[in-house]
């Protein structure tokens, strides 16, 4: 009777693991709950804009405003729903929860200025170059509420805030006279942390200044696809955009948004 009853406990314990739901067209049947815990990896690409503008110290009268950076994430990505998931996939919202390492890379920007300046008695055209680069790398934690649409969609809408410790940073301007080639700046006109390079045909500017703490908020859509025996795996796109709060320079007008593509790959805990 011993053994009997051993064996139908033992018959009921592996039901319960090898069948712990069936899905057909979405729908989990019976009464066994679905995983509620998913941890894997995210990587991301995102165009990063720059509102305000980065001024140049050698160009008062002109701000470079369309700024783009590229950037490059790499990082842990958890997801886990609030409520036990017995019928659909989709039945409930989750929390999702992101450490992230991002790279900001800008491409050149640059203005070329031509104008007249008399020397003496002659009249000389001066060609000059400005330009500004900015590259930052950063660790974020993104802290994010996923509701799906509906019970039967796939799609879901995420928000919620997001943090950046500083890594590195690099801020550069740089004012280069590209005509005639006997043309150099005049070093008087120049203080504080302005450098003169080149033998005097080109002033850079440099900040160092970068703040250790950036916050934005993000909010965006999800795309969650499941599969495996038993939902083991999920692989969810996303597009999102990301709203800086704070600024990467306190002496700077720009703050970082991005425009963010990224997919996350994981697995059931």
């Amino acid at each position: 009777m011993k053994i009997l009853l051993g064996f139908v406990l033992l018959c009921g314990m592996a039901s319960s693991a090898f069948g712990q739901y069936s899905i057909e067209s979405g729908d989990l049947r019976g009464t066994i709950r679905a995983p509620r815990l998913y941890i894997g990896l995210t990587s991301g690409y995102g165009i990063t804009f720059l509102p305000g503008g980065i001024e140049n110290p050698f160009l008062k009268d002109r701000d470079f405003r369309n700024v783009l950076a590229h950037t490059y994430s790499l990082g842990i990505s958890t997801e886990y729903f609030l409520v036990s998931r017995m019928h659909t996939r989709y039945v409930s919202g989750s929390l999702i929860f992101k450490a992230i390492y991002r790279n900001y890379s800008s491409a050149d920007n640059s203005f070329l200025q031509t104008e007249e300046k008399t020397v003496g008695s002659q009249s000389r055209t001066v060609e000059t170059q400005y330009s500004t680069h900015y590259q930052s790398s950063l660790f974020n934690i993104d802290v994010l509420y996923s509701n799906p649409l509906s019970e039967s969609a796939p799609f879901s809408v995420i928000a919620g805030p997001g943090f950046g410790l500083l890594i590195n940073e690099y801020l550069s301007k740089q004012a280069e006279i590209l005509h005639p080639s006997d043309f150099t700046f005049d070093e008087n006109s120049f203080e504080g942390d302005d450098q003169l390079e080149q033998n005097g045909r080109a002033a850079v500017f440099k900040n160092d200044n970068a703040s250790s703490f950036q916050a934005y908020i993000k909010a965006g859509v999800q795309y969650s696809i499941y599969f495996g025996s038993r939902d083991q795996f999920q692989l969810v796109p996303s597009a999102s955009f990301n709203f800086g709060i704070t600024k990467p320079y306190s002496t700077e007008k720009f703050r970082l948004s991005t425009i963010d593509f990224g997919v996350d790959f994981r697995t059931a805990l």
